[in-house]
């Protein structure tokens, strides 16, 4: 759905999606930076990490770079985690959430899929996912239980809104 977004708003320069560090080799599925732990605590240790967070025994970092494209006034889109977002919210008061779900069949055919997990690691993620609240009342909630460009299309939508509130001057935008 991330990627049919990218892809879909490839062309407007204000709108940054941003390519996470993580403790995982690369593969496909997801446009990464894999990185070693040692690498990841040296990175952390600089400050180079905005954001950082572990789920599902790995490491993930979103690059400070997200700094000076919120400075110049971008968009800018994390994939992150529901963990993250009240330190987030603290550190980016402005942030707006945009929470993506999908029904335990849908996630569980496609982590199978991506075939980095087998049936007992999707069962305990799944698992988890039902113990962990996503309560944070003011997100737009989109459903990705179904096919990819419909979800796709409405992030593309909230996107292009959130510009367009921001008083960009673009195609689209109602003045």
């Amino acid at each position: 759905m991330l990627d049919y977004a990218r892809t879909k708003l490839a062309s407007d320069p204000r709108i940054r999606f941003v390519r996470r560090v993580i403790t995982r080799a690369a593969s496909p599925g997801e446009d990464h930076e894999p990185i070693d732990d040692q690498a990841f605590d040296q990175r952390s240790a600089r400050g180079e990490f905005a954001l950082q967070w572990d789920a599902h025994g790995l490491r993930y970092g979103i690059p400070a770079a997200i700094e000076g494209w919120l400075a110049r006034g971008d968009t800018v889109v994390v994939n992150g985690s529901r963990r993250i977002i009240r330190d987030a919210r603290r550190v980016y008061p402005s942030l707006e959430v945009i929470g993506i779900s999908a029904s335990e069949q849908a996630i569980a055919e496609r982590l199978a899929q991506r075939g980095r997990e087998d049936e007992a690691a999707i069962g305990a993620r799944l698992a988890r996912s039902r113990t962990m609240a996503f309560d944070v009342g003011d997100a737009l909630m989109i459903d990705n239980s179904g096919e990819i460009p419909v979800a796709g299309e409405a992030l593309v939508a909230a996107l292009a809104r959130r510009e367009c509130l921001d008083g960009a001057v673009q195609e689209g935008c109602k003045s």
